[in-house]
């Protein structure tokens, strides 16, 4: 049984077909990639699955049964509150779910620590660089414990060697939390970099056009003959699907 399975969902906004009949599955603790041009409902997937948006057909479903799973999501934007301090922004997330005031302090040291930045936990966010506030969005979302944590274009306002950096930060912080992740992103590289499969849609209407399972050591070596084989792949099927 799957962690997570979307069955021929479709998604409208008045006349426009965002999504046709997508289906996707994850297991638990995987890293899926979703690639696909622009306006072809990314985002709109992401927005279905965490609930923020409500769906034309098909379904959504959690392994068990799972009715209110607890989704967290990062997005392009750091979206963090500039009157607050790291800590502060990370505590809102949590206080929702957890009253006891020493828990949250443990919850807060915890992901501070795990993103490597407990000595930021004062600063505001303009104290810091776009790549620190990106990983204290990653924080933010994993102090909740999420049973699903969902990327849209996480690093892409970044400049390509910060980018390079939060992406191992990404795998290690994957490594250690064993969470599953659901990783949109425009950058073919960046996906076979990250994900054990990459998910490629059409243009609009979305639809999952194919997949390709990333069978490469972890991490990857993006100078390898490999990589530039699954990446040369990917390039492929994506130029494909934009045609379909």
């Amino acid at each position: 049984m799957y962690y997570l399975e979307v069955k021929n969902l479709t998604k409208k906004y008045g006349n426009v077909t965002a999504l046709s009949n997508f289906s996707l599955e994850i297991k638990k603790g995987e890293l899926v990639c979703v690639i696909g041009q622009s306006g072809c409902g990314k985002s709109t997937l992401l927005g279905c699955i965490s609930g923020i948006k409500s769906i034309d057909g098909g379904s959504i479903k959690f392994e068990g049964g799972l009715k209110k799973p607890k989704i967290a999501a990062v997005f392009q934007e750091d979206r963090l509150l500039p009157w607050y301090t790291a800590e502060k922004n990370i505590e809102l997330a949590v206080e929702q779910f957890y009253t006891d005031p020493e828990e949250k302090r443990k919850r807060i040291e915890k992901v501070l620590d795990l993103v490597r930045l407990k000595g930021a936990k004062h600063k505001y966010p303009l104290e810091l660089s776009g790549g620190m506030r990106q990983r204290i969005s990653i924080a933010r979302a994993l102090a909740i414990d999420p049973d699903l944590l969902l990327m849209d274009e996480p690093f892409s306002s970044l400049d390509e060697i910060t980018a390079e950096h939060l992406r191992i930060e990404l795998e290690r912080i994957w490594r250690e939390t064993k969470k599953t992740i659901i990783f949109i992103t425009h950058d073919i590289s960046e996906a076979v970099c990250l994900g054990d499969r990459i998910i490629v849609m059409t243009g609009a209407p979305g639809r999952n056009f194919g997949e390709i399972k990333v069978n490469l050591r972890r991490p990857r070596n993006k100078t390898s003959e490999a990589f530039f084989s699954v990446l040369k792949k990917a390039t492929r099927m994506l130029a494909d699907a934009s045609k379909a």
